[in-house]
């Protein structure tokens, strides 16, 4: 185990998705899955409203992970990630305005779903190429691990920040930080399709 994770934390793109996937989880299960509904009623609307366009988040979810899934066997993959992380980020400026129109805060929950879930299989495909697949659940296992931690990281700090501002919207313009940083993070990684020829330590 020990020479595993020397080898995965002494790789580039393992630290690269690893610190997008961190922000990753920040900006999603930390924010949006937590303050949405909240944030929502903050804005007039009612809370089957609310509860209603998350929904429309969740069938986007279902939509995002097929289509880029497909998309990542076809297309540069850093690039492709980095576009989610970045479209991320402009659609949490949108969320700043759902107070306009019931219509924009739908357009947003669609939007920001089929963007959300859609980072797992992009990184699974590039961590099975540029890591290898005899360590992937390892691999994986800090991935979503870190992906927690920004998670929980974005649950106290976005309460803490309401506490003290009594609004949303400081925690939004974070993650629009937070998400086009990751994006830069993805865009840094170094595509191929190549399998990594630095020997792998096999699993015990």
């Amino acid at each position: 185990l020990a020479d595993r994770l020397r080898f995965l934390f002494a790789n580039r793109t393992f630290l690269l998705l690893f610190g997008a996937f961190t922000l990753c989880g920040f900006t999603t299960a930390g924010v949006i899955d937590v303050y949405f509904i909240p944030y929502a009623i903050s804005c007039g609307f009612t809370l089957i409203e609310g509860s209603a366009a998350y929904g429309v988040h969740g069938l986007g979810n279902l939509a995002g992970v097929i289509l880029f899934a497909w998309m990542a066997d076809h297309v540069n993959r850093p690039r492709l990630l980095a576009s989610l992380f970045f479209l991320r980020a402009f659609a949490f400026v949108l969320l700043l305005f759902i107070a306009t129109d019931i219509s924009v805060m739908f357009v947003f929950a669609a939007i920001f779903g089929i963007l959300n879930f859609a980072t797992f299989p992009v990184i699974a495909n590039i961590v099975a190429t540029h890591i290898g697949v005899r360590i992937i659940g390892l691999t994986l296992g800090l991935m979503f691990g870190g992906h927690s931690l920004g998670a929980a990281i974005g649950v106290v700090l976005g309460g803490w920040m309401f506490d003290v501002t009594a609004k949303y919207e400081w925690v939004w313009w974070l993650s629009v930080a937070l998400a086009a940083l990751a994006g830069v993070f993805a865009i840094l990684v170094r595509e191929t399709r190549t399998p990594p020829g630095k020997a792998i330590p096999v699993p015990t």
